[in-house]
């Protein structure tokens, strides 16, 4: 089946034509489509130089570009999917998303925007809509999580999840899962520290910051 594609250029410029191509993943990723902006016979017919073509990673577009591409991988990863087959791409000629179905068409709309515009405002907004709650998740303190309100995947993978990504957020998890939730306490991570510098040493102490 033909993936889905919307034009950001007049029928005139031909196969040089921007597009934009949604990918629907396959089952058990049904809830996930790629999208996916292609720019390559655009850039190749204009010879255009990739100094010259912007997005480069210290613009805004592409800062924010990333925060939507980071965001829609957890989200999919935290649903339960697998993701051999998606594309991930930054690069000036292709740019691919992964996003729920229930925001592709917002995507789309995101995409044309910074593309044609020059605007991130609704790529600012879309990468606010998927970011998943680890901030909150992965505060210090105790908290418990219901399997089917706050998550969806097994328990012990919802736990292993969040301590593989407790190390961005400079925190330990120590946790208990059962089969419908997942009991956890998050601690501000620690090192041992002597006078003689920072190794295995005397005493405990928080890493500042």
């Amino acid at each position: 089946m033909q993936p889905a594609v919307t034009f950001l250029d007049p029928e005139s410029a031909g196969h040089a034509r921007r597009k934009i191509y949604r990918y629907p993943l396959d089952a058990p990723n049904g809830d996930f489509v790629q999208v996916r902006l292609d720019r390559d016979a655009y850039v190749d017919s204009r010879k255009i130089s990739r100094a010259d073509l912007g997005w480069q990673p210290d613009c805004e577009a592409r800062e924010v570009l990333a925060r939507c591409q980071h965001a829609g991988f957890l989200r999919c990863v935290f649903r339960g999917c697998t993701l051999e087959s998606f594309y991930s791409s930054l690069e000036p000629e292709y740019i691919s998303l992964l996003v729920p179905t229930d925001v592709v068409e917002d995507t789309v709309e995101a995409l044309r925007e910074v593309e044609m515009d020059g605007s991130t405002q609704k790529l600012a907004s879309l990468a606010e809509r998927l970011k998943m709650p680890l901030d909150a998740w992965l505060a210090p303190g105790e908290r418990s999580f219901r399997r089917g309100a706050d998550y969806t995947i097994r328990s012990s993978r919802f736990l292993q999840l969040l301590r593989l990504l407790a190390g961005d957020y400079h925190v330990r998890v120590k946790g208990r899962a059962e089969e419908g939730s997942v009991r956890v306490e998050v601690r501000p991570e620690c090192v041992f520290r002597t006078d003689l510098g920072t190794h295995s040493g005397l005493t405990w102490a928080p890493i500042p910051g």
